[in-house]
């Protein structure tokens, strides 16, 4: 099973990370495969994405339809990215 789990409040140590993907309809967590014996799984971004989606690509993002969220590979990426997306709006 693939899914998305949003990450709870504060659990980021980047909160500003956190409340600017909130002021941008966005969410951050992780997407992964769920099995008997691990949890596999890559940070993501979901929510109002349609709109950013070039901006995501354009910063390493891959989409997880089964997630149905973008995931990225490491932190630097997804904080460029929502970086981007903020200087952009």
């Amino acid at each position: 099973m693939i899914t998305f789990v949003p990450f709870a409040d504060g659990i980021l140590k980047n909160q500003t990370l956190e409340a600017k993907a909130s002021r941008l309809g966005l969410t951050i967590g992780t997407a992964g495969a769920v099995s008997k014996s691990n949890w596999n799984n890559e940070l993501g971004v979901a929510g109002d994405t349609y709109r950013v989606k070039d901006t995501l690509k354009a910063n390493g993002a891959r989409w997880n339809g089964l997630a149905k969220a973008w995931t990225f590979s490491s932190m630097e990426a997804l904080e460029s990215a929502i970086n981007a997306i903020e200087e952009a709006k």
